[in-house]
C-alpha cells in the first residue's frame, strides 16, 4: 500500500470503523484497532476477490475501506452479504459522515503522518554515514505519537541480541550483546571499531516504536572498487557497490526487523524504508561479464512502502532488492533461484 494512500483513507475516514463508527485509535493506546481491509481482495481467491481490477490497482485507497477488527472479521466471512457494491456505499456514506461532523466541531481527527520523523531520521543517517556508504532498513508507526513502548524490557533486548550480521561486516554470526545498551533514543546495539575500515553496524529501536538496523558497507566497496579500477577501464572514476553484498545486507535487515516487530511491536502497519547513502558517482557491479549499472547521480536512494504484519519478509526483501537494482540502471526478476543462490542482474536490452 502506498502511503498517501493510507492517510488519505484514514483521514476520510475520520480515525473510525466505516461501519459501526468505533474510534479505531481511542486515547491512551499504544496501537490503533483499525484494520485497513480490501473490498476487493488482493488475490482472485480471497472475499469478492473474482474481478476484473487488476491487482496493482487493489492495493489504491478507492479499494480499502477502514474498520474494526469485528466487522473486518465479518465482511470477510461473510462476501456475498458484504458484496462490493455494498461496502462502496457504505464507505462513501461513512466519509460523508465524517465530513459532515469535522464540520459541525464533533469529532477531531489525529493525523496519521510520520514524514518529519522520517526526515529527521534521514539527516541524521547522513551526518553520521560522514560521506560512508551505509545501507539503512527501518519500519515506523504509521503515526508519531511520544513514547509508545519500553524499548529496554527484556523482551527487546533478547531479540535484539539474536540478531545475525552478513560476514562483511561483522566478525560475529550475532550481534555482541555486550553493545547493547540504553541510549537517548530507548535501545541501540553498534560496533563501531571497525568504522575507519568501512565495517560497522548500529541496530535502534526507538521508544515511540520506530527500528532501525544500519550497515556499512564502506569496506566492500573500497576493495571492489580498488579492483574494479585496475581491470576495467569504465569503472575509473566511480565508486563501485558489489551487488551481492547489497542483497545479503538487505536479507539480513529485512529478517531482523520483521522479526522484532512480531514478537515485541504491538503496531499491525508500519512504514517500511530502505535507504543506501552517499551513492553519487556509484555503480553496480553484477559479476557477469564483469557487468557494471550505470553511475547513480543521487546521493541518496530510497525506497518506501507501507507493510502489515501479515507482509512476507522474504517478498519484501525481493521488492527492495529489484527496485535498487533498477535504480543502477539493471534489472533482476528474481533474486534467488530454486537453490536459494543470489540469481545476478542484467542489462535491460542486451548488446547485439
Amino acid at each position: 500500500m502506498k502511503e498517501n494512500d493510507i492517510k488519505i483513507l484514514w483521514g476520510r475516514s475520520g480515525n473510525r470503523c466505516a461501519i459501526c463508527k468505533l474510534e479505531l485509535t481511542p486515547e491512551g493506546e499504544v496501537s490503533t484497532i483499525g484494520e485497513m481491509a480490501h473490498i476487493i481482495a488482493h488475490s482472485n481467491d480471497g472475499p469478492r476477490g473474482d474481478s476484473e481490477l487488476p491487482t496493482c490497482e487493489r492495493d489504491n485507497y478507492s479499494n480499502l475501506i477502514l474498520v474494526c477488527p469485528t466487522h473486518h472479521v465479518q465482511i470477510d466471512k461473510n462476501p456475498n452479504e458484504w458484496a462490493v457494491e455494498k461496502l462502496h456505499q457504505i464507505k462513501a456514506s461513512h466519509e460523508g459522515w465524517v465530513s459532515q461532523q469535522l464540520d459541525q466541531g464533533n469529532i477531531s481527527v489525529r493525523a496519521i503522518d510520520n514524514s518529519k520523523f522520517i526526515s529527521t531520521r534521514i539527516e541524521s543517517w547522513n551526518e553520521f554515514a560522514k560521506g560512508k556508504v551505509w545501507v539503512v532498513v527501518s519500519i515506523t508507526p504509521l503515526n508519531i505519537a511520544g513514547d509508545l513502548i519500553n524499548p529496554i524490557d527484556s523482551q527487546f533486548i533478547n531479540e535484539i541480541n539474536r540478531i545475525k550480521l552478513p560476514d562483511e561486516i561483522s566478525r560475529n554470526p550475532i550481534v555482541n550483546s555486550y553493545n547493547t545498551r540504553p541510549n537517548e533514543n530507548g535501545l541501540v546495539n553498534d560496533e563501531l571499531q571497525d568504522l575507519s575500515k568501512g565495517n560497522a553496524h548500529r541496530i535502534q529501536v526507538f521508544r515511540n516504536g520506530h527500528c532501525e538496523f544500519m550497515i556499512c558497507l564502506q569496506g566492500s566497496v573500497d576493495q571492489i572498487t580498488s579492483e574494479a579500477n585496475k581491470n576495467d577501464p569504465k569503472s575509473r572514476g566511480f565508486r563501485v557497490v558489489r551487488y551481492t553484498d547489497l542483497a545479503e545486507c538487505i536479507s539480513f535487515q529485512i529478517n531482523a526487523l520483521f522479526k522484532l516487530w512480531i514478537e515485541c511491536l504491538p503496531f499491525k502497519d508500519m512504514l517500511l524504508s530502505s535507504h543506501v547513502l552517499n551513492t553519487k558517482n556509484t555503480m553496480l557491479y553484477s559479476f557477469i561479464g564483469p557487468l557494471y549499472g550505470y553511475p547513480v547521480e543521487s546521493s541518496l536512494l530510497e525506497i518506501k512502502d507501507i507493510v502489515n504484519r501479515k507482509t512476507s519478509a522474504i517478498d519484501v526483501g525481493e521488492l527492495l532488492v529489484k527496485t535498487f537494482v533498477n535504480y543502477f540502471g539493471l534489472v533482476l526478476n528474481h533474486v534467488r533461484d530454486q537453490k536459494g543462490d543470489l540469481v545476478r542482474p542484467d542489462k535491460l536490452t542486451k548488446r547485439i
